[in-house]
C-alpha cells in the first residue's frame, strides 16, 4: 500500500498524540488571565488569536524552568501556572477546533496509542500530578468524570497521583475523545526511512546533460558538477539549496542509476524524467518514503511518502546492556516485563540479581520481595548520591520507594535483601553463577535463578540512514540520551539543525516530562503553518 501525507510522526505515545491533535485543527487561546502580569500582558496583545500564529520567541522571552526549551516553558507556564510551585491555578488556555487549519499527516505506533507507557506496571503510581499527565484539549480530571458515567468505568477521582494504568487508558481514550483516530497508524512499525533528493530543473525545462567528465553541455547556472565525484553527504547538501523541485529520487538511487554515470545521453529519455515513475518514486514535493509494517499479525508492508517527518518515538526503544561476558545468557533479561515474567515462574526462596538504582529496578525487587524471594542489588552510586532519584520522593506518597531506599541506605534490614552499592558484575556464567566486583574492588561470585539489568534504555533510530543518524544529536560518537545526547533541535521548530524537513520532539530533545513534551507540538504546528 502507497500513502501521500504531508506529515508522518514516528511514535503514539505523549508527543506523537499531542503533535495530531493540533495537526488536526486544535489550536490554543489566551483567555486573558495568567498569574505572570508580564506573560498576560504580552498574550493580550493578541487575544483572539490562537497562540499558534504568535511570536513564540517573544512570548517565551524571559521565562524559566524546568525545560531548557523555551516553546515548552511557554505552553507548560499556559496550561500548568505556578505548577512548580504546587499551585493549582487553572490553565490560561482554552482549545478550539477548526478544520481548515488541519495537516494531512499519520501518526505510527508499534503498539496501541500510548507508546511506551503501555509497557509500564498498570498499578504503580505516577510520580507526575496527574494534571502533569494531561494532553491538550482534555484533561483527565474530564476523564475521571465521564469514567464514573460509564458501566465499566473507574471508580477513582483525580488525585495528585494515579495509577499508571489510568494514565494508559486516559491516552487510548483521548484519541476518540478527540477524533484522531483517521490519523493513527497503530500497530504499526517503521522499517527504514530514505531521504528523498530532489533535483532542479534546467531552464530548458530538462535536467542539464553531463559530458564523462561532469562537464555540462550548457551555461545553466543552476546545473550542479559531476554528482558522481561527490558524497551523499555533499548531494544533499547541494540539493537543500534548490526550492523549484521537479523530480526526486532517493540517494541511493541516484548513485546507483546512469543518471549519476556522467555519460546520460539525454535526460529527457532518462526513466526518472517519466512522469509516471516520478510518481511511484518521489511523488512531487515529497522529502521521505517510508517503509513500514502491520505488527498486528498481518505483516501487510506500506509504503509512505511525506513532505516533513517528525521523531517522536522516545528513548525507551533499546534496553541497555552492561557490555560484559555472558550478559546474553537466557537467565538474563533487559525489561521489567521479562524479568517480573520469569520471577513468576520461581520457587519461593529463590534468588534474583536486579542491576540498577532507578525506579523500574525498584519496581522490580519490590514485585521479588513481595514473592518471597531473594534480592542481590547492584548498583553503581552510592546511596548518598543526591543524584539518586528517592532523595525527591515524598515518604508519605511514595512509601514502596523511600522503604527500599531505606535498606539501600542500610538503615533497616530485610534478611531477603543485600545491597552492593558502589559495585559492577563483572561477568554472567553459563552455570548461573555472577561476578561482583565491590565498592573494595573484591570479587564475589553468586549463584543466582534470575538476572534483570535495568539501567535504562537508548532511542531506537536504527530506521533512519547512518549519515542521517550521525548528524541529529550534539556528539554523534555517542546514542541519543535525553540527559546527556538529546538531538539538536531549532528551539522554536524543532526541526533538526543539520537536517531538514527533519523535527524531532518529546524525549529525544531532551524533555522528559509530559507537560513539557508537548510543548513540542505548538512549535512543529507553527512551523507548518509559516511560510518560509
Amino acid at each position: 500500500m502507497e500513502i501521500c501525507v504531508d506529515v508522518i510522526v514516528v511514535g503514539n505515545g505523549p508527543a506523537g498524540l499531542s503533535l495530531s491533535a493540533l495537526l488536526s485543527g486544535y489550536w490554543p487561546y489566551f483567555n486573558g488571565n495568567h498569574p505572570d502580569s508580564v506573560l498576560e500582558a504580552k498574550c493580550n496583545e493578541s487575544l483572539g488569536t490562537s497562540v499558534v500564529e504568535q511570536d513564540l520567541q517573544y512570548l517565551s522571552e524571559g521565562l524559566e524552568g524546568r525545560s531548557r526549551n523555551p516553546v515548552a516553558l511557554l505552553l507548560d507556564s499556559l496550561m500548568l501556572p505556578n505548577a512548580d510551585i504546587g499551585e493549582r491555578t487553572p490553565s490560561s488556555l482554552h482549545w478550539k477546533w477548526n478544520d481548515s487549519r488541519s495537516v494531512s499527516h499519520l501518526v505510527l505506533g508499534a503498539g496501541p496509542p500510548g507508546g511506551s507507557w503501555n509497557a509500564m506496571s498498570k498499578h504503580i503510581r505516577s510520580l507526575s500530578p496527574a494534571r502533569w499527565l494531561e494532553l491538550p484539549g482534555y484533561s483527565i480530571s474530564t476523564w475521571y468524570r465521564e469514567q464514573l458515567d460509564r458501566p465499566n468505568g473507574g471508580d477513582r477521582l483525580c488525585s495528585d497521583s494515579i495509577p499508571l494504568g489510568d494514565v494508559t487508558r486516559y491516552y487510548r481514550d483521548y484519541v476518540e475523545q478527540m477524533k484522531l483516530g483517521a490519523n493513527m497508524m497503530d500497530y504499526t512499525a517503521v522499517m527504514a526511512v530514505e531521504r528523498i533528493a530532489v533535483l532542479p530543473r534546467s531552464t530548458g525545462g530538462g535536467l542539464c546533460r553531463r559530458s564523462s567528465d561532469g562537464s555540462s553541455d550548457g551555461s545553466d547556472s543552476s546545473c550542479m558538477g559531476n554528482p558522481l565525484s561527490r558524497s551523499s553527504d555533499s548531494i544533499l547538501s547541494a540539493l537543500d539549496e534548490y526550492n523549484c523541485c521537479e523530480e526526486s529520487f532517493t540517494v541511493d538511487e541516484m548513485l546507483t542509476t546512469n543518471f549519476l554515470s556522467g555519460d546520460l545521453t539525454d535526460c529527457c529519455n532518462s526513466i526518472y524524467c517519466s512522469p509516471q515513475t516520478n510518481a511511484e518514486r518521489g511523488k512531487k514535493g515529497y522529502r521521505w518514503r517510508v517503509h513500514a509494517k502491520r505488527t498486528d499479525g498481518s505483516d501487510e508492508r506500506l509504503e509512505l511518502y511525506c513532505k516533513k517527518l517528525v521523531l517522536a518515538c522516545g528513548v525507551n526503544g533499546n534496553p541497555c546492556w552492561l557490555g560484559v561476558p555472558g550478559e546474553a545468557l537466557s537467565f538474563v533479561s533487559h525489561t521489567f516485563s521479562d524479568i517480573c515474567s520469569k520471577m513468576l515462574s520461581l520457587p519461593a526462596s529463590s534468588t534474583v540479581l536486579v542491576v540498577g538504582a532507578g525506579l523500574t529496578a525498584a519496581d522490580a525487587i519490590n514485585f521479588a520481595l513481595e514473592k518471597q524471594l531473594r534480592v542481590i542489588h547492584v548498583y553503581h552510586q552510592d546511596a548518598s548520591n543526591p543524584s539518586l532519584i528517592y532523595h525527591k520522593l515524598s515518604t508519605t506518597k511514595y512509601q514502596r520507594y523511600t522503604d527500599l531506599f531505606q535498606l539501600m541506605k542500610g538503615k533497616t534490614v530485610n534478611d531477603f535483601y543485600t545491597p552492593f552499592s558502589r559495585s559492577s558484575v563483572m561477568e554472567f556464567r553459563e552455570d548461573n553463577t555472577c561476578i561482583i566486583s565491590d565498592k573494595s574492588k573484591l570479587q564475589w561470585s553468586v549463584a543466582v535463578d534470575a538476572v534483570g539489568i535495568l539501567i535504562g534504555s537508548e532511542a531506537d533510530l536504527d530506521f533512519l540512514p547512518p549519515d542521517i543518524l550521525e548528524k541529529l544529536s550534539f556528539d554523534a560518537r555517542k546514542p541519543v540520551s535525553a540527559k546527556l545526547n538529546p538531538i539538536s533541535i531549532h528551539p522554536y521548530t524543532f526541526e533538526c539543525t543539520r537536517v531538514p524537513d527533519l523535527h524531532a520532539v518529546g524525549s529525544l530533545t531532551g524533555d522528559t516530562l509530559v507537560r513539557f513534551i508537548i510543548g513540542g507540538a505548538l512549535g512543529v504546528t507553527q512551523s507548518l503553518h509559516t511560510p518560509k
